[in-house]
Formats: structure tokens, sequence, C-alpha cells
């Protein structure tokens, strides 16, 4: 995957912890919290799965946008799973003729 992300994370229900230890393991957001433009692996993914384990219940939610491609997507991690979901979007070519008087 190529181009900018920026991920935003949270759990459900809240629980601080869970996402001090995602950020410490993966290296996906930076100090303040929010997301950065690294693409994770997949063994950041299994990582995020095994650690879920240790928070039974407890959803971590990871939602992200490319910028370059224009996909979103949503992963969430739960007790030891995972989960994905992609959206991709499509603008088409920009036409002239189609502004508003």
């Amino acid at each position: 995957m190529s181009g900018d992300i920026w991920y935003t994370a949270y759990t459900e229900p809240d629980n601080a912890e869970f996402l001090e230890e995602a950020a410490e393991l993966t290296e996906l957001f930076g100090e303040d919290g929010e997301g950065f433009d690294r693409c994770h692996s997949h063994e950041d993914e299994l990582k995020l799965a095994e650690m879920s384990k240790k928070h039974p219940g407890v959803a971590l939610i990871l939602e992200a946008e490319g910028i370059e491609q224009g996909a979103l997507w949503k992963e969430k991690y739960l007790d030891g799973k995972y989960y994905e979901k992609w959206v991709t979007l499509n603008w088409g070519e920009f036409e002239e003729k189609k502004l508003a008087q």
C-alpha cells in the first residue's frame, strides 16, 4: 500500500491501558496518541490480536484512511480475533459542466 495513512484508535468500552499497550507494541501512533503515516504489517495485526486476549471483552478499533488511494478501512481486535472491513471511494474525473451555477 502506498501513500499517506492516518489512523484513529479507540476501544469499546474505553480502556486507556489497552490503547497505550497497542501504541507501544506497533509504533502506529505518535506521542499524542494520534495516528501517523505508517502502514502496519501483518505481524502488527497478529500482535494486536494476541494482545487483545489480555483485555477480554474490550475491542480495539483502528480506523484508517489512505489519502492517495481513497481507501477507508476499519480493523477490530477482540478476544484474540481480528476483523477488517474495506471501502474504496472512486470520485471519478472532475467535470466542470457539473459545477453549480
